[in-house]
């Protein structure tokens, strides 16, 4: 089976207002309708809340001409931790994190099973903790590394998997990416219903690793990039973001989710 995969771009002349709505629905930082058993993915500040140091929730949508990429984010990392250090801010214990954060692209692919293949799979490739901010909730088996050395893990949509599979107990099987296995580690809930229907219409979801979305595909934009960090006072977090990020702010729209 031929590959059939591409990266989302967004057309020059689009407002970029609409292209962070669009990315904001995509990437999860509004609220999804969940069940009460669940946490939405816009409460990861709360979750990550240590003692009583605040946090903020930063997202920063970028489009792919601002060829934002991973070496990007190993810099602002390594700034923001001295930023820090600088304003005293530490964490409780050499072994807890001082900030989390995960950055993602949109794309499309096909795939198939021995069963059946689907078209058109809208895919979030994702890379650092990404399912620490994003609390999915999962119908079987577990959340992949998304730095996992190996790269073959994915985590499918409960509308994928009966596509493919006719079930969703199916965590271990595989499906087939360019004849190229990867293993089913997990099925998410597909929430319906207000934004969720906006941003994902009616296509099939996968996420996969970012590094191996980008193998597939080729020369691919970081275009959602995520944080937690300290907010002792307003907007401490969101200026540390936006001064220290590199991304081109022609191109770049940042949203405080907390």
């Amino acid at each position: 089976m031929k590959l059939k995969i591409k990266v989302t771009t967004v057309l020059k002349g689009v407002s970029l207002c609409v292209f962070a709505l669009i990315f904001a629905l995509l990437c999860g930082a509004r609220a999804l309708i969940l069940t009460d058993d669940t946490l939405s993915p816009q409460l990861a500040q709360s979750r990550w809340q240590n003692g009583e140091l605040r946090y903020a929730q930063i997202s920063a949508f970028m489009t792919d001409d601002v060829k934002f990429s991973y070496n990007s984010i190993r810099a602002f990392r390594s700034t923001l931790e001295t930023k820090l250090d600088e304003a005293s801010i530490k964490a409780d214990s050499e072994d807890s994190k001082l900030y989390t954060d995960a950055y993602s692209a949109q794309g499309t692919i096909s795939a198939s099973t021995d069963r059946a293949s689907a078209n058109s799979i809208s895919v979030t490739a994702v890379g650092g903790d990404f399912f620490t901010i994003h609390n999915l909730r999962l119908l079987d088996g577990s959340y992949f590394q998304p730095d996992d050395i190996n790269g073959d893990g994915v985590v499918i949509d409960d509308v994928l998997s009966w596509q493919l599979f006719g079930s969703y107990d199916v965590a271990g099987l595989l499906i087939y990416i360019n004849s190229e296995p990867f293993t089913v580690t997990g099925v998410a809930a597909r929430e319906y219903g207000g934004d969720f229907n906006l941003a994902y219409t009616d296509k099939p979801h996968m996420y996969m690793p970012f590094d191996t979305y980008a193998r597939l595909a080729g020369e691919t934009s970081v275009t959602c990039y995520e944080i937690l960090i300290p907010d002792p006072i307003s907007d401490f977090g969101m200026k540390l973001v936006k001064d220290n990020l590199g991304a081109s702010a022609d191109g770049t729209v940042y949203v405080e989710n907390s």
